[in-house]
């Protein structure tokens, strides 16, 4: 409960992501069938669908993130699983790929957020445990205006808290960008440059997350009627 008590004071627009890592023994053949469905799977809803491919990080080889973007936490539970469509769709890759898990994520700080048909992005993702989570998302905000103010305005942060599976109130961090390099590029600038040395200063990053899991990701959506 703890964790849901400071929410209200910094989401603007609750998204609610369905998150589904999927293992497969064919990347490629998963992403074009990801690309062929999408339109079919999200039909008139609200929202988005689309993948992110770990690059570095991922838990197994053959990891994929297929993730939908809901308008909020009523319409992606109120979606019909049973759905003629989503089973049509489905049972074309019923024979390659694994469900692992199935989770909820929603949306505390909105990013640079990807939304349009053929949007591709890079990330780095950070599942960090988090006390209190109210002053990371407040250095989140702060390293961003950095960002921005030392030639990273393509660079942006979002944020969101877990809300089932064995992450349940782990906040995920994500900075994106166009490129994995540039990407790297950011990371290079958080790690080196003097003016983004939070940890040198009162309340740095240090002092309020402990890192779980990190990965790095190509993502792409699909399908997008936002």
């Amino acid at each position: 409960m703890s964790m849901m008590l400071w929410l209200p004071g910094l989401v603007s627009a609750q998204q609610a992501l369905q998150l589904v890592r999927v293992n497969t023994d064919d990347v490629a053949a998963y992403l074009d069938w990801a690309e062929d469905s999408s339109a079919a799977l999200l039909g008139d809803n609200v929202g988005a669908i689309g993948t992110c491919v770990p690059v570095f990080g991922a838990d197994d080889p053959g990891d994929v993130f297929f993730f939908t973007v809901n308008p909020n936490q009523e319409n992606l539970f109120g979606l019909d699983f049973n759905n003629p469509v989503l089973q049509q769709e489905l049972a074309k890759i019923s024979d390659i790929r694994r469900v692992v898990s199935r989770d909820v994520h929603l949306t505390i700080r909105q990013g640079g957020a990807p939304g349009s048909l053929g949007r591709t992005w890079s990330q780095a993702i950070y599942f960090v445990e988090t006390t209190p989570p109210a002053r990371y998302i407040e250095l989140l905000n702060e390293m961003e205006r950095r960002l921005h103010a030392n030639g990273f305005d393509d660079v942006s942060w979002a944020a969101y808290q877990v809300l089932t599976g064995s992450d349940t109130n782990k906040v995920v961090s994500t900075l994106r960008a166009p490129t994995r390099a540039r990407v790297g590029a950011a990371l290079d600038a958080i790690q080196f440059a003097p003016w983004s040395n939070f940890d040198a200063e009162e309340g740095g990053f240090d002092n309020v997350r402990t890192l779980v899991h990190a990965y790095i990701a190509d993502c792409e959506i699909y399908a997008s009627n936002q």
